[in-house]
């Protein structure tokens, strides 16, 4: 399978290339292991090389306190690692930008994989330690900063500051999350005079979205890709985070994170028990309606105070539940599921007594509408109203969705590039509400009703954004979908540990959607004692 991936017929796809017959000379890693820069020709006709640098490290630290066991079941056999780091600047004709690959090739035990790495929030790239933890899993990885640093988008307008910088928005979607794959892998296979025999794609959150993007445009730069908490139909998204600022502008009640809790503990109390088990996790949400008018009266504690539950806020609570919808009752997008954190969902600050509150919105939606939609840095997002809100959701869509909505369902093509999708989310997810992925994957059977021949998705009950929580985090995601792609052994369940809230751990496993855990006895620390339904 990988002779079909190999470098050269990378280089002829035309969606790579740009120019027919154009090539360009520049500097890149010897063959001989040297780690160091020395001329070979890029398959790379429609971008400029600017620079390259590599430099041989021995026995740096593994950086500690990385999750190896979301990657893989078994971690680093040593506490050091010896691996080639290699930086490549280059950038695109005419698009003014400049862009970082960071490569880290293992300089022993290499076990012939590429893996192309993602982003978090706006950053386009997680932090660079993980390059070192992957070589000394002995992985060859790349990370791209797609042309700027962290989650700084004060690139986002150019010219009078009225211009939408479209060449750095097309890197931070797609292009170049597709060179650094391509370029990675040309500088794995220059380094160790052989192809990787497999390239995978490991990313969660904005890296999950980016992994999606890679299977609706290039799959075949891939035999797998690891897309969690995805954040696809990422303009209804990022708008839609900012429903539950908006309907507190708009009523001007803003809720204190005491109250936020208080509902939370109610819905969970009103739903824990469905599945069999009160252990704080809601694993059936959709088989529980929570009414939060059914607290009205109740008093939720604060630092020493009760404040009194209202009408006003239940209101404000099943708008969150409800997602934002049209005057006319028509929803435009998912709102959070029963049994998330409330008060981690919703942020707002309070000055004195928990009753001055204000509502701080959501970090991304507050960059993202004054600097794309608006056009204006001095717009400020938490004075939206209804009307605005309706309009902005629109014009985001209406704007940038052919750019990085990355709403496309239609994955049929993954059979033809022979490219497995696998994918979780945390039914407790903060960030990102788990319903979008789930009304994404029911699009995606309407198009394949064998869907799951290569795309399987997983939810994982109590579990927030991309881990954590008291549900069960899955393990070792990256060795199930090598086991999928190496060898056939289809995912139905995922191993998974849940931290209990006295510190307790225990295992069980997370289904594969639409089925779900249940608690059928036992121990619940002991996986045996759940089944999937």
């Amino acid at each position: 399978m990988f002779l079909r991936k190999t470098l050269a017929s990378l280089a002829a796809s035309a969606a790579f290339t740009a120019s027919a017959g154009a090539t360009s000379n520049t500097s890149a890693l010897n063959s001989n292991h040297s780690c160091h820069a020395s001329a070979i020709e890029l398959l790379s006709p429609h971008v400029t090389i600017l620079n390259i640098t590599a430099e041989k490290v021995e026995n740096y630290p593994v950086p500690q306190g990385v999750y190896y066991d979301s990657f893989v079941s078994t971690p680093p056999a040593s506490t050091n690692v010896s691996f080639c780091n290699v930086t490549v600047t280059y950038t695109h004709p005419d698009w003014d930008d400049t862009i970082h690959v960071f490569i880290g090739l293992p300089l022993h035990g290499w076990n012939r994989k590429f893996l192309a790495l993602g982003g978090g929030g706006f950053a386009t790239n997680v932090p660079l330690d993980i390059l070192p933890v992957m070589a000394s899993l002995g992985y060859a990885s790349a990370a791209t900063d797609g042309g700027h640093f962290g989650q700084d988008i004060s690139w986002a307008l150019k010219g009078n500051g009225s211009l939408v910088n479209y060449p750095l928005l097309v890197d931070f979607a797609s292009e170049a999350l597709k060179d650094m794959t391509v370029l990675g892998r040309q500088f794995t296979e220059s380094y160790y005079e052989q192809p990787a025999e497999r390239t995978y794609w490991v990313g969660c959150s904005t890296g999950g979205r980016q992994g999606m993007m890679m299977a609706q445009r290039y799959s075949y730069l891939f035999d797998g890709i690891l897309a969690n908490a995805p954040a696809i139909n990422w303009n209804d998204l990022i708008i839609g985070m900012q429903w539950p600022s908006v309907s507190m502008h708009e009523t001007g009640t803003a809720l204190a994170p005491c109250v936020l809790d208080a509902f939370t503990k109610a819905s969970i109390a009103a739903c824990d028990s469905i599945d069999g088990l009160e252990d704080g996790v809601i694993s059936l949400p959709g088989s529980c309606e929570f009414d939060p008018y059914s607290q009205v009266g109740k008093y939720a504690s604060c630092a020493g105070e009760s404040i009194q539950l209202t009408d006003k806020h239940a209101f404000i609570i099943k708008q969150i539940f409800n997602g934002p919808t049209t005057p006319s009752g028509r929803q435009l997008f998912v709102g959070s599921e029963v049994g998330t954190n409330l008060s981690a969902a919703v942020s707002t600050t309070c000055t004195q007594n928990n009753t001055n509150c204000t509502a701080d919105g959501v970090i991304y939606s507050n960059q993202w509408i004054p600097k794309f939609v608006v056009k204006n840095y001095g717009f400020n997002p938490l004075t939206i109203t209804c009307k605005q809100f309706y309009r902005f959701f629109s014009q985001s869509k209406q704007e940038y969705d052919w750019i990085i909505g990355t709403g496309d369902a239609n994955l049929q093509h993954l059979r033809s590039t022979d490219t497995k999708l696998l994918s979780f989310h945390g039914f407790a997810d903060e960030v990102i509400p788990p319903k979008n992925t789930v009304q994404y994957y029911h699009k995606a059977i309407s198009f394949d009703a064998n869907v799951t021949d290569y795309y399987r998705l997983f939810l994982a009950p109590g579990v927030m954004h991309c881990g954590g929580g008291l549900g069960p985090n899955p393990t070792a995601m990256l060795n199930v979908l090598e086991g999928w792609v190496e060898h056939g052994k289809a995912p139905t369940e995922l191993d998974a540990v849940a931290t209990a809230a006295n510190g307790t751990t225990g295992h069980r496993s997370v289904c594969m959607y639409p089925a779900s855990s249940k608690y059928t006895g036992g121990d619940p620390t002991v996986a045996s004692s759940f089944t999937c339904s």
